[in-house]
């Protein structure tokens, strides 16, 4: 795994970061930058912080190529993409423990004027009354639909819808399983993870409250065979190995959204 593509182009957005900033100095200290020039240098800006945040993780040079070559481009402008209300690309991420708030979070830095809508922040308190207690494990059933409060995610969603943005990113566990939420989005994908591999990133995980022992094999793990049962025969949703990477899934999703809004 190697960064040296991404630090390289790094260090020459810095240095013309440098070289515009020091270009304003003037003898009549009067430049008067058209729409264009301003454009220029908003993208240029918006390059360096991506560049700077992916330059200090992980990447292989083959993903660096291809990361550079979108965010030198279209990706890069600090323009919104112009889409109509309809056309507007709301793509979704599934199933547990599966990289999906990564991926979306790295999807926010590759996108202009995007929005995005995590189903963890939907969950009732627990002493609301509407989750469901196991008493033999101690603990409350956080993988069910109940537990979510649905109706409002759905309506935030809907009236993001009415604003401008050219993308929403919605991501969460059962997304594609409440269909008032599902109907609103144009790309749809469900990453699917085998047991032990589900298994071993739960348990990398640390939560506010840590899982009893045997959660994962009496609750989650058959809940998230339930929710991918439920959506299987949809013919509109894309089903990802969530197991190939990050790298690999961020590039074939903005594969698909480049389709989309191109």
């Amino acid at each position: 795994m190697s960064n040296a593509l991404l630090r390289k182009a790094l260090q020459t957005f810095e240095s013309e970061e440098t070289s515009t900033k020091s270009g304003k100095k003037t003898k009549s200290g009067k430049i008067k930058r058209k729409k264009a020039e301003a454009d220029k240098k908003s993208a240029a800006k918006r390059t360096l912080k991506i560049l700077k945040v992916l330059s200090a993780k992980p990447i292989s040079q083959e993903a660096a190529s291809r990361v550079l070559e979108s965010y030198r481009g279209k990706l890069a402008k600090d323009q919104p993409a112009k889409l109509s209300q309809e056309e507007q690309s709301v793509f979704t991420e599934e199933d547990f423990n599966n990289g999906k708030t990564s991926l979306a979070h790295r999807l926010l830095l590759g996108l202009s004027n995007c929005k995005c809508f995590s189903q963890d922040d939907y969950y009732y308190k627990e002493d609301s009354g509407k989750l469901i207690f196991l008493p033999e494990l101690n603990q409350f059933n956080w993988e069910t639909l109940s537990a979510l409060d649905m109706d409002k995610m759905t309506s935030d969603v809907q009236e993001a819808l009415l604003k401008p943005f050219s993308i929403i990113v919605v991501e969460g566990f059962t997304i594609l399983n409440h269909p008032p939420l599902r109907e609103l989005f144009n790309l749809k994908y469900f990453f699917t993870l085998p047991y032990k591999e589900c298994l071993r990133r739960r348990q990398s995980r640390i939560y506010n409250t840590p899982d009893p022992p045997s959660y994962f094999d009496l609750i989650l793990w058959p809940h998230y065979r339930r929710h991918l049962g439920e959506v299987t025969h949809l013919k509109d949703i894309t089903f990802l190995d969530g197991s190939i990477g990050l790298a690999s899934l961020f590039h074939v999703i903005m594969s698909d959204v480049n389709q989309r809004i191109n």
